[in-house]
């Protein structure tokens, strides 16, 4: 008989995209074999935990997730309960960016995705475009612009925007996803707006140039000997966008960066430093939907 596997599903946060991590968190919990036995743990609006009971009222949308409770401590409750795993799915900034894999690696819980290197790196796109032209990858051409030099001198950087790319623009937060806070410009009037828009999210802004692109999807997991999906892809036009699967192809599997902290079934637990993902020097793959 195959072992339960106790897991926490972390979902909710702070972050622009809490909605988006509740819709996820459904996806989660109705693809979950049966094997799998979670346990909804919901991070409120406010930042505060919220208990296991609640939490299930709010993911299945009987109640709100703007407050936290106040006589629940997630530390206390990991230490009394202690679970296998704990799957992450809060999206957007202090769940994607290192911090909460920070957090759990502190508390010694093993946890599913990268680890705080490889989550701080994909997140921020200014710096992941940093290694990715270290390891001499073509990237899209851009423009990284700073809130505070946004600030005084707004003229000159739409003049180095205009003049260093051409239409249509994406303006996007540095740090953020699922399209939060993105505009497509496709004059340059329009372009201090969208970076007014993108500033909101994040004090970090990135202008790229538009261009007709393909897409390559690729789900990498495991450790020392990972895994690989077979790719997808999506190619994007202005008029269309067509998608489809490949055949995997050979060599295709790449090791990452950082070790998850969940593969091999059963996560083993005899330390914290054991429970949590350990730092090698290979090179990663980009995160799914970074651009």
């Amino acid at each position: 008989m195959t072992d339960l596997i106790d897991t926490v599903l972390l979902f909710g946060g702070r972050s622009a995209e809490h909605e988006v991590s509740i819709l996820s968190a459904r996806s989660v919990t109705a693809a979950a074999p049966e094997r799998i036995v979670v346990t909804p743990i919901c991070i409120a609006r406010d930042g505060r935990f919220v208990g296991p009971k609640r939490s299930a009222r709010i993911l299945a949308g009987g109640e709100s997730s703007a407050q936290g409770d106040d006589d629940f401590s997630f530390e206390a409750w990991s230490r009394a309960t202690r679970p296998d795993v704990v799957f992450p799915v809060i999206h957007g900034t202090n769940g994607e960016d290192g911090t909460l894999q920070g957090y759990l690696e502190i508390l010694g819980l093993p946890y599913v995705g990268s680890g705080v290197m490889a989550s701080a790196a994909g997140m921020d796109k200014g710096q992941m475009k940093y290694a990715f032209i270290a390891a001499k990858l073509p990237i899209v051409d851009h423009v990284q612009i700073q809130e505070r030099d946004w600030l005084h001198e707004r003229a000159s950087i739409l003049r180095a925007v205009n003049n260093a790319l051409r239409l249509p623009y994406f303006v996007k937060p540095a740090n953020g996803g699922s399209s939060v806070g993105v505009t497509k410009v496709k004059g340059e009037g329009d372009l201090a707006a969208a970076i007014e828009t993108a500033l909101r999210f994040d004090e970090k802004v990135l202008v790229e140039r538009g261009i007709d692109a393909r897409e390559i999807e690729v789900s990498v997991l495991g450790n020392d000997k990972p895994e690989t999906s077979v790719p997808s892809t999506t190619t994007t036009t202005s008029t269309s966008t067509t998608r489809r699967s490949w055949s995997s192809p050979p060599n295709c599997r790449r090791r990452r960066s950082r070790r998850s902290a969940v593969w091999p079934w059963p996560p083993s637990r005899p330390s914290a430093r054991q429970a949590s993902p350990a730092s090698t020097s290979s090179s990663s793959a980009a995160p799914a939907g970074s651009s």
